[in-house]
């Protein structure tokens, strides 16, 4: 593939739009979402466990979490959340929520991974995987993505975030903020940048998802950037 400085910018511009916004619609193992494929790369996974891990943190991202742990050039993100060789901790706040916090651990038991997510005083939500059926000794499973999506997200993400509203006395949701957090972000993704404009303005949860960095790079590169079809 030809990637002479004067179509260097190209190139970029296509990968980046080229790739999954989520992981549900990783078809192979070769094209991740950009913001994942980054937290790979920071962080030197020893074994699977590890891996599939980071998935699960980015899959609370995509949920509308938000880390609590803060970026260190000292440390890794893995490193920054290990308390033994087999246990992980994570405390995460929602977008929507910032007044919540919720404590999630992960806990290796030989070829499973228990999560387990503590939020006080209303209560808990766990759940098991099998860490042989999402990756092997290559990596994730790339066909096995929209799988794993749609069950932590189904019985675990969103038992989750209705625990925490439980917890903060919160009646239901209107029907647009009913949605998952991710079935917005592919809303707003499709919008023009005045039109995105306009929806942040409209409540303060929707705020908080119109100002996600990875819609507006997205934008910036759809009607700023410059796209071409690179030539194998």
């Amino acid at each position: 593939m030809d990637v002479s400085p004067d179509n260097t910018s190209a190139v970029v511009v296509n990968q980046y739009l080229l790739n999954p916004m989520l992981l549900r619609d990783v078809t192979s193992s070769s094209l991740y979402p950009a913001e994942f494929h980054q937290l790979i790369l920071e962080n030197s996974t020893s074994n699977s466990c590890e891996l599939l891990l980071l998935t699960l943190h980015t899959l609370l991202l995509e949920g509308g979490f938000t880390s609590l742990i803060c970026k260190s050039a000292e440390a890794s993100f893995l490193k920054q959340i290990t308390r033994s060789p087999d246990v992980y901790q994570i405390q995460y706040c929602h977008k929507f929520y910032p007044d919540g916090k919720i404590t999630v651990a992960f806990v290796k038991m030989d070829q499973k991974l228990a999560v387990h997510g503590i939020v006080q005083p209303s209560g808990n939500i766990s759940m098991t995987l099998s860490i042989t059926n999402y990756t092997n000794q290559s990596g994730l499973l790339g066909a096995k993505l929209s799988e794993l999506s749609r069950n932590f997200k189904d019985l675990f993400v969103m038992p989750l975030v209705m625990t925490l509203r439980e917890a903060l006395g919160m009646d239901a949701y209107p029907l647009l903020l009913n949605l998952p957090h991710e079935v917005l972000m592919a809303i707003l993704d499709k919008l023009d940048p005045r039109s995105l404009c306009y929806l942040g303005q409209t409540c303060s949860q929707l705020s908080q998802v119109y100002k996600s960095n990875t819609i507006w790079k997205r934008l910036y590169l759809r009607f700023v950037g410059k796209f071409c079809f690179i030539q194998e």
